[in-house]
């Protein structure tokens, strides 16, 4: 698969980069091989500007001067932040009423955790944010906490303090740190 000559900016000003972070919307486009493998199809149909394309791919930096990474080279924490940013960046454009995030900040270390709690905070103004995690830095973000727990195979939310989801979170925090 080849890039095209049609790529697409996004991310400079999403807001979660700690750091710089660039990138790039690549489209594959078909090889002849592909092409002609379209042609031997039996069942015709209208062809489009699309139908040359494979798919899209994304490329990103994370620095000014950094080496350009395509999501299969980044770290689990790398894809989650592309991701995110990728999101941010379509909501300032096209905002949707709310979103569910569950545990999106598992895979992030300390600064990017806190970037993502800032960000979900400023975004929140014009979108509601239900958001699941384990992890002190979105509690900060929160103005409402719910309390999960799971017995008898029912899963049943409580609301709950600010205080009292901090220590859920401690707790668990503590369990996995002994393990």
């Amino acid at each position: 698969m080849g890039s095209s000559g049609i790529n697409a900016e996004y991310m400079g000003s999403s807001g979660i980069n700690a750091e710089y972070m660039g990138g790039t919307f690549v489209m594959y486009k078909k090889s002849v091989a592909e092409e002609e493998d379209d042609e031997k199809n039996p069942e015709p149909r209208m062809k489009s500007r699309a139908d040359a394309y494979t798919g899209v791919g994304i490329k990103v930096q994370f620095t000014n001067s950094g080496e350009v990474y395509t999501m299969q080279q980044l770290s689990g924490g790398q894809q989650t932040v592309v991701a995110l940013t990728l999101i941010f960046a379509i909501q300032r454009c096209d905002p949707s009423p709310f979103y569910i995030f569950d545990e999106i900040d598992a895979a992030l270390d300390a600064v990017y955790r806190t970037a993502v709690a800032n960000m979900v905070s400023y975004m929140s103004e014009k979108s509601q944010f239900i958001c699941t995690t384990f992890r002190q830095e979105l509690l900060q973000a929160a103005d409402r906490f719910l309390k999960v727990t799971y017995e008898n195979k029912v899963s049943r939310c409580q609301p709950c303090s600010h205080e009292d989801a901090a220590h859920i979170i401690a707790e668990e925090e503590a369990q996995v740190a002994s393990r």
